[in-house]
């Protein structure tokens, strides 16, 4: 990962609710849009604020040099490996410095703080995450005010793991602020992977030994897949778990991604949520389902006392049209508290945007995301 200092209003840049992304103009993760009625680039925030380019490509070297000048390189910048270009003397993103006040920015003016007993979640099934055609500003956008996110369907090669990365450093670019993230291997039956990124002062990553992480380096950690049931699951699920360092409770947040609707993804319901049934604490398993909340098959969810975050809520894209289509992406969730839930509605993000390029540029899936509370300890019995 790498370190930017953003001596700039950028920093400030985070949104209040999902729907707050459909901004005018459908700026990028630089504050910046193409022109179509000028042909051109313009920015409208951060440090390019005010000024036009004939294209997006000088914007950035535009703005490498102002930040070469300062001392800190633009994301996407370099087209090395997250550990070629990370400083020895601080690997990850560290945090970053306002010019005005020389101290880390830790919250967006005008949002409260947010509560120390929970955690906000994202998880998004994006299509083929490490195509070339994929508009990683797009997806960065929406994920400033997680805490973890999860992906499916990352690509297994190394485009999937360089946009993960490119993911992260656009959010440290961003909040200003440490991000890291983390991928799995490849599931035995898939061509895709797991990855999540996380803000690294509010979350740590907890290894499989119960070992918690102080904090990251600058390449990807290596979370572990569940292969309890690898014989009836095609693509086994992400065991991430975590810390959360303001409420010190530990949580851990899955993700799948079941088979497609017609090859019967019910078949591996049962042995998904059995592969958790010794997890004691908090517990969430997030992804794509293809399969409605309602059905049959969740019933072994149900007895387990898993509960489903979104009930009728469409989360799929229908391709030709600028509605939603299935309610397929869920968190099932035990032992915390639902505060709150949303599906980002990806037409309503970007409005400016074409069907054809959100659903073959951005995700044929809305990012979900959800608001939970970590329940009291039990009183001790008398």
């Amino acid at each position: 990962m790498m370190n930017y200092s953003l001596p700039s209003l950028l920093t400030l840049l985070v949104f209040a609710s999902s729907f707050c992304f459909a901004h005018p103009g459908g700026r990028d993760a630089f504050g910046c849009h193409r022109d179509k009625a000028q042909d051109n680039y313009h920015c409208h925030e951060g440090k390019l604020a005010g000024r036009t380019f004939a294209t997006k490509e000088e914007a950035q070297k535009a703005l490498a040099e102002e930040n070469k000048t300062a001392g800190a390189p633009a994301p996407g910048a370099s087209e090395g490996t997250a550990t070629e270009t990370a400083p020895a003397t601080a690997p990850g993103n560290e945090p970053a410095t306002s010019p005005t006040q020389g101290q880390t920015i830790t919250d967006p003016p005008g949002l409260p703080a947010a509560n120390p007993d929970e955690i906000t979640l994202i998880s998004w099934n994006v299509k083929k995450l490490g195509h070339k055609g994929l508009n990683l500003d797009r997806v960065a956008l929406l994920l400033s005010d997680a805490d973890v996110v999860a992906f499916q369907e990352v690509l297994k090669g190394k485009g999937g793991q360089e946009a993960v990365r490119k993911i992260a450093e656009l959010l440290a670019y961003k909040l200003s602020e440490k991000i890291c993230w983390g991928l799995t291997d490849p599931p035995s039956g898939s061509i895709e992977r797991y990855a999540y990124v996380w803000r690294d002062k509010k979350i740590a990553y907890v290894k499989t030994n119960g070992e918690i992480l102080d904090t990251c380096t600058a390449s990807a950690v290596e979370v572990a897949l569940d292969l309890k049931h690898a014989d009836k699951i095609v693509r086994e699920p992400a065991l991430g778990t975590f810390y959360s360092r303001s409420a010190k409770e530990r949580f851990t947040f899955a993700s799948v991604h079941l088979l497609p609707a017609e090859k019967r993804p019910q078949d591996e319901v049962a042995p998904l949520f059995s592969a958790f049934e010794n997890v004691d604490g908090p517990l969430i398993i997030a992804g794509d389902f293809n399969l409605r909340p309602w059905h049959e098959a969740f019933m072994i969810a149900r007895q387990m006392k898993f509960l489903p975050a979104l009930k009728l809520d469409l989360t799929s894209l229908k391709s030709s049209q600028r509605v939603l289509n299935e309610p397929y992406d869920n968190f099932w969730y035990r032992k915390l508290k639902l505060q709150s839930k949303v599906v980002i509605n990806l037409f309503e993000a970007f409005p400016d945007d074409s069907i054809y390029d959100i659903y073959n540029k951005i995700s044929d899936h809305c990012p979900i995301k959800a608001v939970f509370k970590f329940e009291p300890a039990p009183a001790p019995a008398r």
